[in-house]
């Protein structure tokens, strides 16, 4: 689904026609949400060299997965992180948006393996799909509608519509539960 639909999709379930600056941000709020939920993968390649010590983590950085380094030599090591207190054991320390790497190789590759953020988006991104899986393209619809309905209940005492939180929170568990199988799944394909 295109941010166009889901703006069209809020519009028509309220009747009524919101502005696209406040559907956006709603827009945005709701993938900041979702973000811990969606754990969508990405990876990022940095060269280690002699002179290089200091790596940049991703903007789009949520969480760490796993750091992969490959020395010279080819031989692969898995990187934990490590309090920055440590300074003796074999990882990666984080600080802020950047990292090292601890009694490390000095020269090879490190693949860093992360879930990202999903993307914020501008009312011009109208023709933009959704990042997260197509069926849970509705949690976007709900979270819209029940901002408005928020918005609408502050300003006119309760409402009597049906709840729109509880509807995507309800949801939104859904959509957990999906991604937990879909990795269970992949993570068995992996594994056999």
């Amino acid at each position: 689904m295109i941010l166009s639909v889901v703006f069209n999709q809020i519009n028509r379930d309220i009747d009524e026609e919101y502005d696209p600056g406040d559907l956006i941000q709603w827009v945005n709020r709701c993938s900041d949400d979702l973000t811990p939920v969606a754990q969508i993968q990405a990876s990022q390649s940095y060269a280690i060299t002699a002179t290089t010590d200091v790596f940049t983590f991703p903007t789009t950085r949520h969480r760490d997965f796993v750091m992969k380094v490959t020395d010279s030599n080819g031989c692969n090591s898995f990187y934990s992180p490590v309090k920055l207190t440590d300074t003796q054991s074999k990882g990666y320390v984080a600080w802020g948006n950047t990292f090292t790497l601890q009694n490390g190789p000095t020269g090879g590759t490190i693949t860093y393996y992360y879930y990202q953020k999903i993307a914020q988006m501008a009312s011009t991104d109208i023709s933009v799909e959704m990042q997260i899986d197509s069926e849970f393209h509705d949690l976007y619809i709900l979270y819209g509608r029940a901002q408005i309905q928020f918005t609408e209940e502050d300003q006119k005492g309760n409402s009597d519509r049906e709840d729109s939180m509880s509807m995507y929170l309800a949801r939104k568990k859904e959509f957990e539960r999906h991604i937990l199988i879909k990795q269970a799944t992949t993570d068995a394909i992996e594994v056999a």
